[in-house]
């Protein structure tokens, strides 16, 4: 699995980007203003993109679509309809919060919020 980089991009938003196996850079600016912009460029020179799509919030979704990530949410979706009571949330932990870098049983997150956390998913 590829190492997801987390940059933040000042009065802009947050850059995410990965290398792939081929050495190539593929990553997505999350705008402040809403806009996605998804680029591809050398893994020597993240600067310099060889291609940026500047996407809309559907094609964003037909993307996720095509990618597979819609039936996830579907699935999970579909899971916390047939019990009652269950919510299931995604959430991303800052690198300098109090949660960052932990096992789940060292965080006592459930004592210390009521929450059970059933997942984490690292880079």
């Amino acid at each position: 699995m590829s190492r997801i980089e987390r940059t933040l991009l000042p009065g802009v938003g947050v850059r995410f980007d990965f290398v792939t196996e081929e050495g190539m850079r593929v990553g997505v600016v999350h705008h402040k203003i809403g806009r996605r912009d998804v680029f591809v460029c050398s893994a020597d020179d993240p600067d310099l993109a060889t291609l940026t799509l500047h996407l809309s919030d559907s094609e964003i979704r037909d993307l996720v679509d095509i990618l597979g990530g819609s039936e996830v949410v579907q699935n999970v979706a579909h899971l916390t309809q047939q019990i009652e009571g269950l919510a299931i949330d995604w959430l991303v932990v800052d690198t300098d919060g109090p949660y960052a870098g932990k096992k789940i049983g060292d965080a006592r997150i459930r004592t210390r919020t009521g929450v059970s956390v059933v997942a984490v998913l690292r880079r």
